[in-house]
């Protein structure tokens, strides 16, 4: 985790025998974002065979396997000293939409929100997949030789994504506390992100 300010922690997760790091920075341009439709890349015949069930099983052993490092990266965020903060990965869908929806489910908003915001990635995957053609064409290779749902942020995953974290923890705040972050932080991350 780099964060503005001096602060700098390197979070590294393990999936699928891959080694990739999250950054969080206090420094970076806001893009604007617009919507897109999902069905264009996944189909719903896709999500009904299990699509999803896979990408669940997935974030819930990456929050799983690094929760300490989730929870350590939680506590930064809420410390307002290191505002403002920008989360991001490799294609800012997995580990960073995990990471949102921990941050909006411990703010408590509502479900819906968490799940538009996890399917705005769409957008920046269109984008982020333009930029690899022009300027790193090897891994524009590699993306599109994998499947369509590898690079899709389809809603429905992370519909069951927090309806899982609910029916086993009973909230997502309730998650995060398991994770070790405690109710203090929870609070000033409230008192600074909440109108």
């Amino acid at each position: 985790i780099t964060i503005g300010r001096q602060l700098q922690q390197d979070v590294t997760m393990r999936l699928q025998n891959l080694q990739e790091t999250v950054t969080v920075t206090g420094e970076a341009p806001v893009i604007e974002v617009t919507r897109t439709e999902v069905a264009q890349v996944i189909t719903q015949e896709q999500i009904d065979a299990g699509m999803c069930d896979n990408l669940i099983d997935d974030y819930m052993r990456q929050i799983d396997v690094n929760g300490a490092f989730v929870a350590d990266a939680l506590c930064i965020i809420a410390d307002t000293a290191n505002q403002p903060v920008v989360l991001h990965c490799t294609a800012g869908k997995d580990r960073t939409g995990m990471m949102a929806m921990l941050v909006l489910g411990a703010l408590e908003v509502a479900d819906e929100y968490i799940v538009a915001d996890y399917s705005l990635t769409q957008e920046g995957m269109a984008r982020f997949q333009e930029w690899a053609l022009r300027n790193f064409p090897e891994a524009y290779q590699r993306m599109s030789s994998m499947p369509a749902y590898f690079s899709a942020s389809v809603p429905e995953a992370m519909m069951r994504m927090v309806g899982l974290v609910r029916r086993s923890h009973g909230s997502i705040t309730n998650y995060v506390l398991e994770l070790g972050v405690t109710q203090g932080e929870i609070d000033h991350l409230r008192e600074h992100l909440l109108d």
